[in-house]
């Protein structure tokens, strides 16, 4: 130090690793310590004590062009000057070459008797800096970590509750619920996992199509679904802006276009032509191709449910209607007749039964074998379902055994009209395989 300082504050300046520097009150340099004339060493300064006599303002102005913080510390170090502030501090970086450098700046006014003072220390923070950097790195990793984590457990627990759902509804279909209830839970299981979504089952019946079930999400009309489908399946169709809807070979179940906010999912891709579709559509934005499997198996249950459905319908039919005639058996006609004794209970209605049997049967059986037999318990069963009215029934009870349940009729004149109907019916012959065969009825 060139300055006249006593040898103990010299030393006690050397003994710092903060670059100190001794600035009157213009900012011209007064005097440095051992770390700023090293620091100024390592960075080729020739002349480390040429720092000595500098205006230290006019350097950092200068540096205002290419530094962005020399403006702010020049203002730090006015008000410090100035006497606006006792102290002044903030970081800043100093980055060489070979590597990056943060310093803490520190600007220090002496008051007292005599010029002013300032003291102005540069100290090197690049290790608690890097530190604190690894530290709020670290902290957006584990942050993004846990939204990742958060949206898998999400997601987990969406595919928890949507499972929970397919099984609650699998247990509706093993009740025998009705079709329509058990369609209407998976429309709203769906609704229900995508708020934004609206969803219809649309069945397909011999090429008329229907919807047999839809949300509760407003919005989107039936026809609208109707079209969709129907233009899926290559059916007429009345829509007028033909583009917004999905291309034929979209009915695989792939997302539909861009210009479409229709996804059409065929409910079983293995019969010609499909059961029905499942149609979803997004009313706020495009269709998540992510929740496209969800979507499909909705469409495998909706297919479990309508298969159930008809081999129970089926079952139901054969446990109630007799396999020969196509009748309704002695079980179900012994149901509809004590239906029909509350109802004429209830409104004082009357009914009529008419029973029948076929005489010398057997005989028929015996002499020409039991297929002709079964030809004309057939032939007797048109004939007199022909006779009956469409509000009467017409039941095989067993063998050459039938009767007629005739729910509108009033008086036993009108019963015995019925008989003499059945009677003329039975005049013509039958013809049972190359038999003509002859029934008499009294008269």
């Amino acid at each position: 130090m060139t300055a006249p300082y006593p040898e103990f504050w010299r030393e006690a300046l050397d003994s710092l690793t903060a670059h100190v520097a001794l600035l009157d009150g213009e900012g011209t340099i007064l005097a440095v310590n051992l770390a700023w004339r090293k620091f100024a060493t390592h960075n080729d300064l020739l002349d480390p004590d040429a720092c000595i006599g500098v205006n230290y303002l006019a350097v950092c102005e200068k540096a205002t062009a290419q530094e962005p913080n020399a403006g702010a510390i020049v203002a730090g170090i006015h008000a410090v000057l100035d006497g606006q502030r006792k102290k002044f501090s903030t970081p800043y970086p100093c980055h060489s070459p070979l590597k990056q450098r943060w310093f803490m700046l520190r600007v220090t006014r002496f008051d007292g008797p005599g010029p002013a003072r300032l003291v102005i220390a540069h100290e090197n923070i690049t290790a608690p800096r890097a530190a604190q950097m690894r530290a709020m790195r670290y902290a957006n990793e584990l942050k993004k970590a846990n939204l990742t984590l958060e949206a898998q457990a999400h997601e987990l627990a969406q595919a928890e509750q949507f499972e929970e759902e397919m099984n609650r509804i699998l247990e509706l279909i093993a009740r025998n619920e009705l079709l329509e209830s058990v369609l209407h839970e998976i429309v709203l299981l769906i609704e229900h996992q995508h708020k934004s979504l609206c969803c219809a089952i649309v069945l397909n019946r011999r090429g008329s199509l229907g919807v047999a079930a839809m949300g509760d999400v407003p919005g989107v009309e039936e026809r609208v679904f109707l079209e969709e489908a129907a233009f899926a399946l290559g059916l007429p169709h009345s829509k007028a802006d033909s583009e917004s809807m999905l291309p034929a070979d979209n009915a695989q179940g792939i997302n539909s276009p861009s210009e479409s906010r229709f996804l059409v999912i065929p409910i079983n891709k293995n019969s010609e032509p499909p059961v029905g579709y499942l149609a979803i559509t997004d009313l706020h934005s495009h269709m998540p191709p992510v929740a496209a499997p969800a979507f499909e198996r909705a469409a495998a249950l909706t297919a479990i449910a309508i298969g159930h459905a008809a081999i129970y319908e089926k079952l139901s039919y054969q446990a109630h209607h007799d396999s020969l005639a196509d009748l309704p058996n002695r079980a179900r006609f012994r149901e509809l007749l004590e239906q029909a004794v509350v109802a004429g209970k209830r409104q004082n209605d009357s009914f009529a039964v008419l029973t029948l049997n076929l005489d010398r049967f057997r005989n028929v059986n015996d002499s020409y074998g039991h297929r002709t037999g079964d030809v004309l318990l057939r032939q007797v069963a048109r004939r007199l379902v022909q006779v009956a009215n469409s509000e009467d029934t017409v039941a095989r009870l067993g063998s050459d055994e039938f009767a007629i349940l005739l729910n509108s009729c009033q008086t036993p004149e009108a019963a015995e009209l019925v008989c003499q109907r059945i009677c003329a019916s039975f005049e013509k012959p039958f013809t049972a395989l190359d038999y003509k065969l002859h029934h008499c009825c009294p008269r």
